[in-house]
């Protein structure tokens, strides 16, 4: 049957449902668009950073960022309710008898005043919790979820912390109306009444629909004090921002880049060789892309909600790249751990390590404790062109490596046989310096001097020969491994 068919007045009828559900979809849409906007604008004025030429187009954007919100705040807050269940029924139970004696306490008092003022307001709270029977089911699995939340906040850091907190506190508020009933309680004496508009316009209000206000509101105000750990996880979920990722960003971009990570003393790209066709940077925070015309960039990447090693402070920069230069690789095939760290900011001029560099060492190296059987750990260290001959600072780089092999079998507790330690002097630079302007020439030489600590498999371990010392002032024929 075509709509040609049908009767004008159903026809009619049809055509005003069809105009009402348009309006209903725009209304929703544009709800949609003013919250992602707030989420996008509270968003930015806690990074300080605006991405910049924002269009009509970006209206979906927003959109997508509004339901990525929604998402998350709905899964923290379905996960909260769960994990809080049995926690609120423990805590209920346990404080019941401590309750009714605090009610018997007051109920006495306040007939004493009765008898002796005649006032007339209601005794005892106005309702009473009942639990659902029949959700044993329900109270094991928020058990384990408890559990779980438990063991989470061991790792996480405090900003995860305070979101677990926060979610089993407003999910132990609503399961008390998910898996319970608020019973009005029946008082003889006349409860007192109140005249504002607003309590006399709430009282008005059916009572499901008080019950939905009050849970709005006490959820709301929760979560005010992790409203921005769930919008950087909304972030995430939508797509705008990325963690520990490696980034295409153009050759200008990256000389800039490099540029900023060397004057605060960061190593970009660990254990590989920069080159002037280098464009792509590993282990990047995307705090903000895709929308806009500039992306922010941060550097070195952080967890997100896991706890890191606060002792030791570290340097950060952020920096922004234009979203058209800025291209995610998403790297499928996990590459070997390795580790780069400067030998002029480990070692005090020689081959000694600094006491105060220890503490780099164990922050840096601490992956080191889980190596598998049959692994090794290769200990690399290069110089560069100096003063001094090519012999003299390639003796310097296995001294070092020694030093290193010795403080790896001493503090790490590695087997010193499962540690090979190589100094190739200046065989390989981090990056030619050559081209490089005369104020920034001595900071790219100091990049190449490092240390690269890797683990690698027995089956690539070098000859063991090639450490042989050669009889003139003990510096080798054939630079490499000692171990």
């Amino acid at each position: 049957m075509t709509s040609s068919s049908l009767p004008p007045d159903r026809l009619s009828a049809l055509q005003s449902k069809l105009e009402l559900l348009r309006k209903a979809a725009s209304v929703g849409f544009l709800i949609m668009v003013s919250v992602g906007g707030s989420v996008l604008l509270t968003y930015f004025a806690r990074h300080s950073v605006g991405s910049g030429g924002l269009s009509v187009a970006d209206a979906i954007a927003l959109a997508l960022l509004a339901m990525a919100f929604g998402w998350v705040v709905g899964v923290a807050l379905g996960y909260g309710t769960l994990a809080a269940y049995p926690l609120v029924r423990l805590i209920t139970r346990c404080l019941a008898p401590v309750l009714s004696r605090w009610e018997k306490f007051r109920i006495k008092r306040r007939h004493q005043k009765l008898a002796a003022t005649w006032e007339v307001t209601a005794i005892g709270p106005p309702v009473q919790l009942e639990w659902d029977a029949g959700n044993e089911l329900m109270l094991v699995i928020g058990s384990a979820a408890l559990a779980f939340l438990g063991v989470i906040a061991y790792y996480a850091a405090w900003e995860g912390r305070l979101l677990i907190l926060a979610m089993v506190v407003a999910g132990g508020w609503l399961s008390i109306f998910a898996f319970g009933t608020l019973r009005p309680v029946y008082c003889r004496w006349p409860r007192s009444q109140t005249h504002g508009w607003f309590d006399v316009w709430f009282e008005q209000l059916p009572r499901r629909l008080q019950i939905i206000i009050v849970n709005c509101v006490v959820v709301s105000g929760i979560l005010l004090l992790v409203g921005g750990t769930l919008e950087d996880s909304a972030m995430v979920a939508a797509g705008f921002r990325k963690h520990d990722v490696s980034i295409y960003v153009g050759k200008d971009a990256f000389a800039k880049f490099n540029d900023t990570a060397q004057r605060l003393g960061l190593t970009v790209n660990a254990c590989e060789p920069i080159t002037s066709d280098t464009d792509i940077i590993h282990h990047v925070d995307i705090l903000w892309h895709q929308i806009g015309t500039n992306g922010l960039l941060r550097y070195p990447s952080q967890p997100l909600l896991r706890a890191q090693d606060a002792s030791l402070p570290r340097a950060q920069f952020r920096i922004e790249v234009r979203n058209d230069q800025l291209q995610v690789v998403d790297e499928q095939a996990t590459p070997s751990r390795c580790s780069e760290l400067s030998t002029l900011a480990l070692f005090d001029g020689k081959f000694n390590i600094r006491p105060q560099s220890e503490l780099v060492l164990m922050q840096e190296l601490a992956w080191l404790a889980h190596i598998p059987a049959n692994h090794y750990v290769e200990v690399v260290v290069h110089g560069a062109p100096a003063t001094a001959s090519p012999s003299e600072v390639s003796r310097k780089t296995i001294l070092q490596a020694a030093a290193l092999r010795t403080w790896l079998a001493n503090r790490l507790q590695i087997d010193s046989k499962r540690i090979v330690g190589t100094g190739l002097g200046d065989q390989f630079p981090k990056q030619a310096c050559t081209a490089v302007p005369p104020l920034v020439r001595q900071r790219c030489i100091n990049s190449s001097r490092r240390v690269e600590i890797r683990v690698r498999p027995e089956a690539e371990r070098p000859d063991q020969g090639a450490s042989d010392m050669a009889p003139n002032d003990g510096v080798p024929t054939n630079p490499g491994a000692l171990g």
